[in-house]
């Protein structure tokens, strides 16, 4: 669904609704993320992220912006968005290092680069490799609890 400058993102698996995002400024924005089925299903953010890029690519953005607070700033930082500040990045670098503990600190703008290619491990930009392809069928991994 989307309205003169937003778009509010569903994805669905057998009419169930298990995950959404809420976009602005013509994909400019990433308001809200969310995966309602984390345990069920892989790769939910991820290709609400790649839909969010390719209509701002569409609409002529070669970025897009996201305010990013506690567990879904290591996505987003592995998608390859990036803080403004250098601290920032290092100190989530750190934690996906494992050289840091605690995460819950680290938030705030991040921007999402829709060029720019990883410089290692530590600094990944998984956009940039998933945009490279072709748009292909949407595929996800349905996970099975040992519950």
């Amino acid at each position: 669904r989307c309205g003169a400058s937003s778009y509010e993102l569903s994805l669905k698996h057998n009419n169930e609704e298990i995950g959404f995002a809420d976009i602005t400024g013509y994909a400019s924005y990433l308001e809200r993320i969310d995966n309602f089925c984390p345990d069920q299903y892989a790769g939910t953010g991820t290709a609400l992220v790649e839909l969010t890029a390719r209509l701002a690519i569409k609409s002529g953005y070669t970025s897009i912006n996201l305010y990013s607070v506690n567990d879904a700033t290591q996505f987003h930082f592995k998608m390859g968005s990036r803080f403004d500040n250098l601290e920032s990045d290092q100190a989530i670098k750190d934690f996906i290092a494992g050289r840091k503990k605690d995460e819950h600190k680290i938030f705030g703008d991040m921007q999402l680069d829709l060029a720019k290619s990883s410089t290692g491990p530590e600094s990944p930009h998984l956009m940039h490799t998933i945009l490279k392809d072709d748009v292909e069928p949407l595929q996800l991994t349905l996970q099975h609890n040992a519950n």
